[in-house]
């Protein structure tokens, strides 16, 4: 008597596609997109590759492994399930995978400022320190065009096989991306669609599993997800989620049959020469535990693996492989022989061809090794002192600016001041102060820290504190109320280890009028007394006018000194700090809210 359909369909073909599925471990309990694995060498190591998930084949174990891809890879497999089979099924499988890193070219103009030297014309000219960076931005430019390139991440594809002649063919078809989502974690996605079709005969056409005929195969879609991460140096740690979305496979359309969810977990120590991994899978109330270990020779140009596993319902396995690598090209090859389940079968085979090209990333070091990391810091450093390197330099630049412009100012105030001295009526017999001139060698520049005052500052470069008015007289700009200043503020110094502001005016010579230090009123100066222009020196006798009324007395000059108020400065010039109206009505022009500042020169009335 002639079998029923439905088992003669299954008792062939579909007995010889479950030997496979016993034989590899499937997490799902039925012949549908069962896990047979994809690369020789992940299969060497046992089929433990989600923490390892170091090239292409990342797309089909974990997709997050795409993000550490060194090269761009393009890889194919082609295997046999169970050589040998009393029934002569030939069961095989295919597998192709290609990661190509995904790489964003950036370019901008770098603004590099050629600060030229000032000439002579150029320094008389009075600019502030706004002018100055407005004069700089006039001044030559260079654009300097900077290109770098940024990892944006790697996107893969993959085709995995599987078929049985003359009976069924399963394809799935993965798209993937995985990229850096910090420093030493990764995460990556993949796409896949499933497809398969079944040959049927005249027996098969009348089996109400396929609808008697009018569905001969499915289509379903689900996702894939992982993470990897770096814990350590050599150390990985990767986690994978399959069948996100449990699609249903059931043939026929009234049928419920949703793929089972899988949750993978891997540990992989990742040393030059030494590669080993552990993997743990689960999926409804199922579990398999799987490890392996490869270790290279000759300059990574031979790999010997070692690897095998056990689980739930009666999985056991024992895997072996080597490989042999030259330039961009290996050639992968595992066999793994099962423990338990099929027997007196051969095993079952796979072989591998994987080529690599574009350009190596720091020199192919393995990720997550001590050396990548050494090189990373290297490069780390290397940026840091180049970013120090070209503020030293603009810092430098300013300062050049900076010094030129106070040069600027101080010639421009001596102009004034011999300008102001030559139509003064008051002062047109009085020769004007002559300053020593200042220049660039002499100019220091100081850079404040926190906690700076200009009397600290003067403390230590001059060694006197009192000293501070020459230091903000020509850094009004960059001093705030009350004389602070902001951290990080170069100020000039106006000729470090010379004569203070007050002793660079030279006295006018014997022969003129207005010599220093003779009191106005009656009784000698105390020693060390100093802003004072006293009594005039009798003129000689070829000088006195013979006829004519007496010539008025001329005014003295004095220089105020930090802490002077108009009556202490009455009290000294005339004895009488009552008479302090008088100086305030001879120098309104100078006085700003009643007060004087430190340095100003006021004029004293002679009665």
């Amino acid at each position: 008597m002639r079998p029923p359909v439905r088992f003669r369909f299954q008792a062939i073909p579909a007995a010889a596609f479950l030997a496979g599925l016993l034989f590899f471990g499937t997490p799902v309990l039925r012949a549908d997109f069962e896990d047979l694995g994809a690369g020789a060498r992940a299969m060497g190591l046992g089929g433990a590759f989600v923490g390892l998930a170091d090239d292409s084949r990342a797309v089909y174990y974990n997709p997050a492994g795409l993000a550490g891809l060194g090269r761009n890879e393009v890889s194919a497999d082609y295997g046999r399930l169970h050589v040998k089979l009393e029934d002569g099924s030939n069961l095989s499988t295919g597998y192709f995978s290609m990661g190509v890193r995904l790489i964003r070219r950036k370019s901008f103009d770098e603004r590099v400022r050629d600060l030229r030297k000032l000439s002579a014309e150029e320094s008389q000219v009075p600019v502030s320190i706004a002018s100055a960076a407005v004069t700089a931005r006039e001044l030559e430019k260079r654009s300097d065009p900077v290109t770098f390139f940024k990892d944006v991440g790697t996107a893969g594809f993959g085709l995995s096989n599987t078929s049985l002649s003359g009976a069924l063919s399963q394809n799935t078809f993965l798209l993937s991306y995985g990229r850096k989502l910090h420093r030493r974690i990764a995460g990556g996605l993949s796409l896949k669609v499933l497809h398969k079709s079944y040959t049927l005969d005249s027996y098969t056409v009348k089996d109400p599993v396929f609808d008697h005929g009018a569905k001969s195969g499915l289509l379903a879609a689900t996702a894939d997800a992982g993470l990897r991460f770096n814990i350590a140096p050599k150390i990985f740690l990767g986690i994978a989620v399959g069948n996100l979305n449990r699609p249903n496979i059931a043939l026929n359309p009234a049928g419920k049959e949703n793929l089972s969810r899988t949750f993978k977990a891997g540990f992989a120590l990742k040393e030059k020469m030494l590669n080993m991994a552990t993997d743990a899978w689960v999926w409804n109330g199922n579990y398999q535990l799987r490890a392996g270990a490869e270790r290279w020779f000759r300059n990574r140009s031979l790999a010997l693996r070692l690897g095998g596993g056990f689980g739930s319902r009666d999985f056991k396995n024992v895997t072996s492989g080597f490989s042999v690598n030259w330039g961009n090209t290996q050639i992968d090859y595992a066999i793994v022989y099962p423990v338990s389940g099929i027997k007196g079968a051969y095993g079952s085979h796979k072989i591998s061809f994987t080529y690599r090209f574009g350009k190596s990333p720091l020199n192919e070091l393995e990720e997550g090794s001590v050396e990548l990391y050494y090189a990373k810091l290297k490069d780390e450093m290397e940026l840091l002192k180049a970013r120090l390197d070209k503020t030293e330099d603009e810092r430098s630049r300013l300062e050049k600016v900076l010094v030129q412009e106070a040069l600027s100012r101080i010639h421009e105030k001596v102009r004034a001041e011999k300008l102001e001295a030559s139509i003064s009526p008051s002062r047109k017999d009085a020769p004007a102060p002559r300053p020593v001139p200042f220049s660039a060698a002499k100019m220091k520049t100081y850079v404040t820290t926190r906690g700076d005052t200009l009397q600290s500052i003067a403390e230590a470069v001059y060694g006197k504190k009192e000293r501070w008015p020459e230091i903000y007289n020509l850094n009004k700009e960059n001093v705030g109320r009350g004389g602070s200043v902001k951290a990080g503020t170069v100020l000039l110094i106006p000729g470090i280890g010379t004569e203070s502001a007050g002793d660079r005016t030279e006295a006018a010579p014997a022969e003129d009028v207005g010599r220093t230090l003779a009191p106005i009123v009656p009784g000698r100066p105390k020693a060390g007394e100093t802003g004072m222009t006293l009594a005039p020196l009798p003129q000689r006798p070829e000088e006195r006018p013979r006829t004519g009324p007496k010539k008025p007395p001329e005014p003295g000059f004095y220089t105020v000194q930090k802490g002077d108020t108009l009556t202490s400065i009455a009290q000294k010039v005339y004895g009488d700090s009552k008479r302090w109206k008088e100086i305030y009505n001879a120098n309104k022009d100078k006085m700003e809210k009643g007060l004087a500042k430190p340095g100003a020169v006021l004029t004293i009335p002679r009665n």
